[in-house]
């Protein structure tokens, strides 16, 4: 199973994903905003981040590019989770920060672990 990294100011909503990728199997840590996220990823390199679009300090896509930027997580999946639909904005911005999945709020089990299927399907060589 993979290693994942939640990174939303929520704490309802990481208790959500949590609850859920633990009883898929799945390792899972926390982080509550962009800069302790940033610093769990760096850490932990793990397979897959979970990243909220609004976060309290930083925002979501510039911590993607944070990861994207650095050796030891470039290579990690990103998924974002967002209450945004799939806009043309949402859109975009999956191709420019290389981003390979969306998990939408709300999202009940099924949805989020479907979701997830298709980031792992997205594995980065």
């Amino acid at each position: 199973m993979a290693r994942i990294l939640i990174v939303d100011d929520d704490a309802n909503n990481r208790l959500l994903l949590t609850t859920v990728l633990k009883h898929a199997g799945h390792e899972v840590t926390e982080a509550e905003n962009g800069a302790g996220g940033a610093e769990a990823a760096f850490a932990q390199r793990p397979d897959v981040v979970v990243v909220d679009l609004s976060l309290p300090d930083i925002g979501g896509l510039d911590l993607i590019k944070q990861l994207r930027g650095d050796e030891r997580t470039c290579k990690a999946l990103v998924a974002l989770y967002t209450a945004t639909r799939l806009s043309a904005a949402i859109e975009e911005a999956v191709d420019l920060y290389g981003i390979d999945g969306v998990i939408p709020k709300p999202a009940g089990p099924r949805e989020i672990l479907s979701a997830l299927d298709a980031v792992l399907s997205a594995r980065r060589g």
